[in-house]
């Protein structure tokens, strides 16, 4: 150590010009000072990290489980009450790479079967009769009418309909359709009905004028209802509006990332979170009577094992 910190002063020497006996009596003067020094700090550095704990904010590192959401009436878009939902639905870190994933995958399957279709062998719809004895003819053995060494028969590994269709994991997809509507609750773009999104008359004025009213009109709005309304599909149909209805059941990633806003009825919002979440996100005693369950079970396994 000695002989590096006496190669560092003589480089710094070289480079400052400094004489040789100057930078010795520095090095000594130096080593003095360090023997001189005492040997325990004079304070001791703790990084042990210590937790706050207050009776008044209990909860205050903790994430939050759900977010609320107010209910609105339809057609007016005036909010009547306010209800919860779990922060896995509303509020979730937006992933893009597994929204492209789930966009691709929905792409995919829409994409149609374009190529060139040959029918093989058992395709050809000939007899399958030896079309000549195996032997006695003097010539080459010859199979069914189908087969490929024939001019009319198959072609063996000829072209198919190539099949686009991709897969993808269904926690994977949940996810993504979950990220999507916490990206339109977080843009403020999706609004939920307490009750039904229906109009009382199908014709095509009626839904322009509300949604003209609103400020929608010539906008992309999605409204996703639990069950089939006739009358506003029939007047936005009518009227040939960039907006539709939607049944929760057919909704996909695309349609939330493209729509500029979304109605959405609190029962079909349900049974999305169900379909994605489960039971026990909606209803948390459902999941403590399940874990009660699934204890007793094992008790009572444990105990037929010690018999």
């Amino acid at each position: 150590m000695v002989s590096r910190q006496l190669l560092v002063c003589f480089r710094g020497a070289s480079r400052t010009r400094v004489s040789i006996a100057s930078t010795l009596r520095m090095f000594s003067s130096t080593r003095s000072s360090l023997l001189a020094a005492p040997a325990d700090p004079p304070f001791q550095v703790t990084l042990d990290w210590v937790p706050i704990k207050s009776d008044l904010l209990p909860n205050a590192g903790r994430p939050p489980t759900a977010v609320l959401t107010s209910l609105r009436s339809f057609p007016s878009l005036e909010p009547v009450s306010f209800t919860h939902y779990p922060s896995d639905l509303f509020f979730r870190r937006i992933r893009s790479d597994i929204l492209w994933r789930a966009v691709v995958y929905e792409n995919d399957a829409l994409r149609k079967r374009i190529g060139v279709f040959v029918r093989n062998r058992a395709e050809m719809g000939f007899s399958k009769k030896k079309m000549a004895p195996q032997k006695g003819r003097g010539k080459a053995r010859m199979g069914k009418a189908g087969s490929p060494i024939f001019h009319n028969g198959g072609k063996p590994f000829g072209p198919r309909h190539p099949d686009s269709s991709t897969q993808i994991l269904r926690r994977l997809y949940n996810i993504a359709l979950r990220t999507a509507f916490s990206y339109a609750y977080q843009r403020g773009t999706i609004y939920v009905i307490d009750g039904a999104i229906n109009l009382p008359v199908s014709h095509a004025r009626a839904s322009s004028f509300v949604f003209g009213e609103l400020g929608l009109l010539g906008k992309k709005v999605y409204c996703i209802t639990a069950e089939p309304r006739e009358e506003i599909s029939e007047s936005l149909r009518a009227a040939n509006s960039r907006s539709k209805v939607v049944l929760a059941k057919d909704i996909d990633v695309r349609m939330i990332l493209q729509a500029n806003y979304i109605i959405i009825e609190k029962e079909a919002l349900d049974f999305i979170a169900e379909k994605t979440l489960g039971k026990e996100y909606l209803n948390p005693e459902r999941k403590v009577s399940q874990i009660r369950r699934k204890s007793q079970r094992v008790r009572l396994h444990a105990r037929r094992l010690t018999k």
